[in-house]
């Protein structure tokens, strides 16, 4: 990837990347309460909009249910900042995460399950994020599309892609690697928010 530039009075110029150990001191010394959502992209910190209705109502819906089915191993957490390398952190709407991490931003391998609910990212989550959280070795990641009506279901890491890559209707049964025996319908989940 290319360093990152800056227009400085005409001028190109190279911005220097910020760094997990960075991210963790300004987050120590509470500089980054007042920022809002923020995600860090190859060293550049980008805000994030706040969540729409649609999106927000159904991320708290998929969080009850998974609550129901989560094993004890396996805690849920929603917007937590995981670094993917030194200068990528990006933050999953939720994320299934090992029981009993160390406190502050985790790691791509405290992540089971990622998942995100696409409305206005769809192009980032089903591509972008795919490809980073594939490289990491993420086992499962899962894009619940509101426009597409469907679930994208990504498993077998395999470099840069998915090897198992399935797309689920609203209506077909879904359930993450973790919880085999408990699946649940999407359709479920979105019935009565308006899209």
């Amino acid at each position: 990837m290319a360093a990152p530039v800056a227009i400085i009075d005409g001028e190109e110029r190279a911005i220097a990347p910020l760094t997990r150990r960075h991210m963790e001191a300004l987050a120590d010394a509470g500089t980054l309460d007042s920022m809002g959502r923020f995600e860090l992209i190859d060293g550049v910190l980008v805000h994030m909009p706040p969540a729409k209705s649609p999106h927000g109502l159904v991320l708290s819906r998929m969080i009850v249910h998974l609550a129901g089915i989560t094993p004890d191993t396996l805690d849920i957490g929603t917007d937590i900042g995981v670094f993917f390398g030194d200068i990528t952190m990006r933050a999953p709407d939720i994320c299934l995460v090992t029981r009993g991490v160390e406190p502050g931003f985790l790691s791509a391998q405290d992540i089971t399950l990622a998942i995100e609910i696409a409305d206005t990212t769809r192009a980032d989550d089903l591509h972008g994020k795919a490809r980073l959280y594939a490289s990491a070795g993420l086992p499962e990641y899962w894009v619940v599309d509101l426009a597409g009506h469907c679930t994208h279901r990504h498993r077998a890491p395999a470099g840069e892609r998915y090897g198992d890559v399935e797309v689920i209707g609203r209506d077909a049964p879904l359930a993450p690697l973790c919880a085999p025996d408990a699946p649940f319908r999407v359709e479920d989940v979105l019935r009565g928010v308006r899209l």
